[in-house]
């Protein structure tokens, strides 16, 4: 009996070693996930929250991912990284969800979150200086996603383009600084027709407003500036047209676009800037 519990030791042993393994597998796995939908969910919540064109739900629960590449062979760098990119525009809802706010005055049009910091070890950096951004395009519209039948990671994030011819950029990213995967939306100002009108009624009122001033002063006085009734009107309308147009030119936003930046923290930043 005492030899055979001495002999299963090391299979229990042996046997918790791999539980944790797997369990630790899991854990990360599942974490990493929960972050992706836990972000994806906030997004979809600010968005569906909009009343007169502001969010109620303002906060979004998304957390950058720090990933250190380890290893040197270049095709697992490239799904490192295109796993990231992928991971970020789904997180975000592939670019079609507006969540930007519709009126938001004065405030910047650009809004940008990062997605990922990719860091390499020191025996990558002393491997390979650099990657090639082209090589790494063609990696992008080659590779095909894992469960998605033929799609590639460029069609994913990019669009259905069968076959794209893309052009030659010589680039390549330093290893020795981080890659940065940056998710960013936009929605400028729109200066639509209906600016347009109201910028035409208020120079208009305003032109109307100060020629009936000054007939009302030449004929009547001061008096007949107040008690004139082409005056009043005039100036009014002039002065709600003019309000009506700043009030335009500096809240109304126009049409939701999005797309992904990947580059070092430099091209990231101006990116950004716009």
């Amino acid at each position: 009996m005492m030899e055979t519990i001495v002999k299963a030791i090391p299979v229990i042993i042996i046997g918790a070693i791999l539980l944790g393994v797997v369990l630790v597998s899991i854990f990360v796995f599942t974490k990493s996930s929960v972050d992706r939908e836990a972000c994806r969910d906030s997004v979809l919540l600010k968005e569906r929250s909009k009343i007169l064109g502001n969010p109620v739900f303002d906060q979004l629960q998304c957390e950058t991912d720090n990933v250190e590449i380890k290893d040197t062979d270049e095709d697992k760098i490239y799904t490192e990284l295109a796993g990231e990119m992928y991971d970020c525009w789904y997180q975000f809802g592939e670019g079609k969800i507006d969540f930007l706010d519709d009126y938001d005055a004065w405030a910047g049009d650009r809004w940008c979150f990062v997605c990922s910091k990719l860091s390499f070890d020191e025996d990558v950096i002393e491997e390979m200086e650099s990657i090639n951004v082209d090589d790494f395009n063609d990696f992008m519209a080659t590779k095909t996603i894992p469960l998605k039948g033929d799609q590639t990671f460029y069609n994913y994030i990019y669009g259905d383009v069968e076959n794209p011819n893309l052009p030659s950029t010589n680039d390549k990213w330093a290893t020795e600084e981080p890659i940065y995967v940056v998710f960013y939306a936009d929605k400028s100002e729109e200066f639509n027709a209906a600016f347009w009108a109201e910028a035409g009624v208020g120079a208009a009122g305003v032109a109307v407003c100060g020629i009936t001033v000054a007939a009302a002063y030449f004929s009547g006085g001061i008096t007949a500036i107040f008690t004139s009734g082409l005056t009043s009107l005039a100036c009014a309308r002039g002065a709600i047209a003019v309000g009506t147009m700043v009030t335009m030119m500096v809240s109304v936003k126009g049409e939701y676009t999005a797309g992904l930046q990947v580059g070092d923290s430099k091209d990231s930043i101006a990116k950004c800037l716009g």
